[in-house]
């Protein structure tokens, strides 16, 4: 089984960065994606993955609206 809170962390560098806007971050973020899609997960189950993981580092609102934009330009094409 995923480590999905590993994953999901990666895409932000592991903190409360900007989602996978680092080429770093970017593949990382792409990993998680491969994961997901290879256990099943539905866009709407990343999507709350990472709500979670932005809530427990404590975003502001504005700002987990703006990573959930990013998250879905680079993700969300590969989940429809």
């Amino acid at each position: 089984m995923a480590d999905w809170g590993r994953l999901v962390a990666g895409g932000f560098a592991y903190m409360d960065a900007s989602f996978a806007v680092h080429p770093k971050d970017r593949e990382r973020a792409l990993l998680y994606m491969q994961e997901a899609l290879a256990a099943g997960l539905s866009w709407h189950e990343v999507e709350r993955q990472l709500i979670a993981y932005m809530h427990n580092q404590r975003m502001t609102p504005e700002t987990i609206d703006k990573n959930l934009l990013l998250a879905a330009g680079l993700m969300k094409e590969w989940f429809e």
